[in-house]
């Protein structure tokens, strides 16, 4: 694999969805932080409740073939002393470019917390690919304000990160009408919740205006979905975690305020789900 961008995004990207919890259940620690076990010789980063945001950057650049000053570690604060040491630390953070290394600092006390990959910049907020979150790889939309500092890869063969300017690339769902697991993962990247193609804990009831999504949705465990929470915090409806009329007439409210034409009568079926898809190819729930 060449050492360029668009190789450690492919990797990242193909690990989103990952649980610890739930893809190593029956293994100690996570895959990412066995690789970094076997590659340093100490037994402690492949074991339990170790932090492993670092290691899991590290493992995709070593996927990908790629190199970037400061990986591979396992602890955040000596990824930004070796990178800056290398020169390799952008003067101006918001010049993020895919492919990049991002740092953050939480508490805002010149510490770093925590490391993503950088997938897009939009200008106001990166677009990440982080492990860790919740023991989980997902993608995260990150304010400026938590972003400690960026380390630029170094490409071979002059392949340089795209620059700031390009557009995060937009997703690729075959327009369909049918809400399935690829569409739900999809709008979960976008709305920054946990990426897992399911909503889960819904009241039976609502199945009249849910249509499009009753073959990925739980409807045995009645509780708040972290998903239908997000969407109805982007759409300004409060955030009871359940997935009635009101939600569904505030969907297709909101995709026909983007120009999709629907009508709004709260039955999110195929007809809904096609714009949803369209929406979400274009972006539009970032």
């Amino acid at each position: 694999m060449s050492d360029c961008a668009a190789d450690v995004l492919s990797v990242a990207a193909g690990e989103v969805g990952y649980c610890a919890y739930v893809n190593d259940a029956d293994t100690t620690g996570t895959k990412y932080g066995r690789f970094y076990a076997d590659l340093t010789g100490e037994p402690y980063f492949g074991g339990d409740d170790v932090a492993w945001c670092a290691m899991f950057v590290s493992w995709v650049f070593a996927q990908a073939g790629a190199t970037c000053p400061g990986i591979p570690k396992a602890y955040v604060p000596w990824v930004e002393s070796d990178a800056e040491a290398a020169g390799a630390v952008r003067g101006d953070r918001t010049d993020a470019r895919p492919g990049d290394v991002v740092l953050f600092d939480w508490g805002g006390d010149g510490s770093p917390d925590h490391v993503g990959i950088v997938e897009g910049n939009a200008g106001g907020f990166l677009r990440t690919i982080e492990g860790n979150v919740s023991r989980c790889v997902a993608r995260r939309n990150r304010d400026w304000g938590v972003v400690r500092c960026v380390i630029a890869p170094t490409w071979d063969g002059g392949t340089p990160s795209p620059s700031q300017s390009d557009k995060i690339a937009a997703a690729s769902l075959v327009i369909d009408g049918d809400c399935g697991p690829l569409t739900c993962r999809e709008w979960q990247s976008q709305l920054s919740c946990t990426v897992d193609g399911a909503i889960t804990g819904q009241w039976d009831g609502n199945q009249r205006y849910t249509r499009a999504v009753i073959c990925i949705t739980d409807w045995g465990n009645v509780g708040q979905s972290d998903t239908v929470m997000a969407i109805q915090r982007r759409l300004g409806i409060g955030d009871d975690g359940f997935w009635g009329h009101d939600t569904s007439a505030a969907i297709q409210g909101y995709l026909n305020d983007l120009g999709y034409g629907l009508v709004v009568d709260s039955d999110f079926g195929p007809k809904s789900a096609s714009a949803l898809q369209q929406s979400l190819n274009a972006g539009q729930w970032r």
